[in-house]
Parts: structure tokens; C-alpha cells; sequence
């Protein structure tokens, strides 16, 4: 069974295999879409931050952390369905700039398995 374990440190984020496979850095546009901003405004419209696959690519292990501006960690996932809504309040998260961390596990047809992690940037505005 694969397994994800954090380790401290944004950047220090690894996946490991019971079989190995090779790790890869990527850009963001490789594997997945993602809006570089979203508006948690409640009005129904692009109120969740959620990378979506991009066709032909199978995503077989995932996990996404997203940080403030400080480095606190406030969302987590390993459920590639689950993304980040964090509600209309500003005072629950202000408008600003979010570093997040992906990690993956992805093949296509030309690939087979590697292990991927990708960090970009993601602004929050209302």
C-alpha cells in the first residue's frame, strides 16, 4: 500500500512507495488545471479551490496542503474530490496569496507511474 507522510517543512513534503518510483518537480499545468485565483464570496461561482485533472491523466495517490502567508497550514486533503472551501467570512481567511503543495502519484498513457510535487500559489479575493 502507498503511503503519504508529511514531514515538517513546506517544502519537505515527500512520497514514498513500497515500490519505488521516481519523484519528479513539475509545473502545475502537467497533470492539472487550477485557477489562479477564487472568490469565497458565497454566491455559487468559483467559490472553491479544486485543481482538476487534466484528460487522459490517471491520478492514483494525491494529497494537497495549502498555507497562509505565515506558513499555517489551513487546509488539507488526500481526497483528490475534496477541495478547499473556506466560506464567505474574511475574517476566517483573508483575501491574499495561499502557497500549496501537491503531491501525486500520476500515469498516462506514454507514462507509466512517477510520483510528482508540484507548489504554486493561489489568491483568495472577494
Amino acid at each position: 500500500m502507498n503511503k503519504l507522510k508529511k514531514y515538517i517543512g513546506l517544502s519537505l513534503l515527500l512520497l514514498f512507495f513500497n515500490s519505488c518510483a521516481e519523484e519528479t518537480r513539475v509545473p502545475m499545468g502537467t497533470h492539472f488545471w487550477v485557477y489562479t485565483t477564487f472568490s469565497p464570496n458565497g454566491d455559487g461561482l468559483n467559490d472553491r479551490f479544486q485543481p482538476m485533472v487534466i484528460y487522459g491523466v490517471l491520478i492514483s495517490e494525491y494529497h494537497i496542503s495549502i498555507y497562509n502567508p505565515n506558513l499555517q497550514l489551513m487546509f488539507q486533503s488526500d481526497d483528490i474530490n475534496n477541495g478547499w472551501d473556506p466560506g464567505p467570512d474574511p475574517a476566517v481567511v483573508p483575501d491574499g496569496s495561499y502557497e500549496y503543495q501537491m503531491i501525486y502519484v500520476a500515469s498516462t498513457d506514454s507514462i507509466t507511474y512517477h510520483s510528482y510535487i508540484s507548489n504554486s500559489t493561489i489568491q483568495v479575493l472577494r
